[in-house]
Order: structure tokens, then C-alpha cells, then sequence
């Protein structure tokens, strides 16, 4: 998972400031389709994702594991 990365689209206006916030529902879709089943209970997101660009999600798996996925938020064209 720490060599994951995944990109989500999001509508913006036009200072470019994205409608509503990134979820951790939303990573977890953008993994599902890269075939990487996590459920989005087990994401989490420091902070809230408000604007476009790089952020790193924590993945809680069993134990000790918490890797993290890079994830972009860029302009949905």
C-alpha cells in the first residue's frame, strides 16, 4: 500500500477551491478501482481536504499496520 497512490476528481468553482470536502468514502472507491478492497472505516484523514492537491490517508489494518496511500485531489475536467 505505501507505493499506492490514487487521484480524485472534484468539482470546483472558479477560485478553484473544491465543493464540500474529500472523504475517506472517496478513497476507498479510488482504491476499489484499482482493485485494493479497504473498507472506509479503516481510512483516515488528518484534517479536513478542502483544497486541490497532495494529501496522505493512514490505513488501519490488523495490529500495528498503518501504512498510508498518497492520494491527489485535482479538477474533475
Amino acid at each position: 500500500l505505501e507505493a499506492t497512490s490514487v487521484t480524485i476528481p472534484v468539482t470546483t468553482g472558479e477560485d478553484d477551491k473544491i465543493h464540500g470536502t474529500v472523504t475517506n468514502v472517496q478513497i476507498a472507491e479510488a482504491l476499489e478501482e484499482r482493485e485494493i478492497l479497504i473498507d472506509r472505516r479503516n481510512i483516515s484523514i488528518d484534517g479536513e481536504v478542502k483544497a486541490l492537491g497532495e494529501y496522505t490517508a493512514t490505513v488501519n489494518l490488523l495490529g500495528d499496520l498503518k501504512p498510508t496511500v498518497k492520494f491527489w485531489v485535482v479538477k474533475d475536467e
